[in-house]
């Protein structure tokens, strides 16, 4: 036979665990877990997946640095403000802003660049009758098209990524360490 004796000592423990165990200081530790495993993925993310050409813009180290944590009394929230991220993780359509068309870079030079900052000439090409500008590109020594530096998109469809944020088994194994650690 074997008897347990619960004694005053382990209720006190028990009662001072009870303490530290309000609803604000566990939504406060999950959160800080999943803000830190946030910025840490997406910064892995950037460097795992370097662009098509060249150096990278450092879209996710900034997006890493847009991202806050909020806490209710129940709850906490990891945001990530950075224009373009719902755009990568879900896709979509991609339609100009402000002209006709989108420039898209194709030579390493025009990496990270707006076309309107370069001294280029248009690239014409007739379709479906009519003469349209299909690239930009650095001027040759004549002023007609050289080398071309970005192609020109009515609109493109980004295909989405849901890998740029952590998955949900990658968070709840965040909390779960976050609480172990703690508690």
């Amino acid at each position: 036979m074997s008897t347990v004796t619960v004694t005053e000592n382990l209720r006190e423990g028990l009662a001072k665990l009870a303490e530290r165990l309000t609803p604000r200081r566990v939504a406060f530790i999950a959160g800080q877990a999943l803000l830190e495993q946030r910025k840490s993925h997406l910064i892995a993310y950037g460097q795992a997946h370097p662009g098509r050409m060249g150096p990278t813009t450092g879209f996710y180290s900034r997006a890493a640095d847009a991202t806050s944590m909020s806490v209710g009394n129940y709850s906490a929230t990891i945001t990530t403000n950075h224009i373009g991220l719902n755009q990568r993780i879900y896709g979509g359509l991609i339609s100009p802003v402000k002209g006709k068309y989108l420039t898209i870079p194709v030579d390493e030079q025009a990496r990270g660049r707006n076309a309107s900052s370069m001294d280029l000439v248009p690239v014409i090409r007739v379709i479906g009758g009519k003469a349209r500008v299909v690239a930009l590109a650095l001027p040759d020594t004549k002023q007609k098209p050289g080398k071309r530096m970005f192609v020109m998109k009515e609109s493109v469809k980004q295909i989405g990524d849901p890998e740029v944020i952590p998955s949900e088994a990658q968070i709840m194994s965040a909390v779960n360490a976050a609480m172990e650690d703690k508690f």
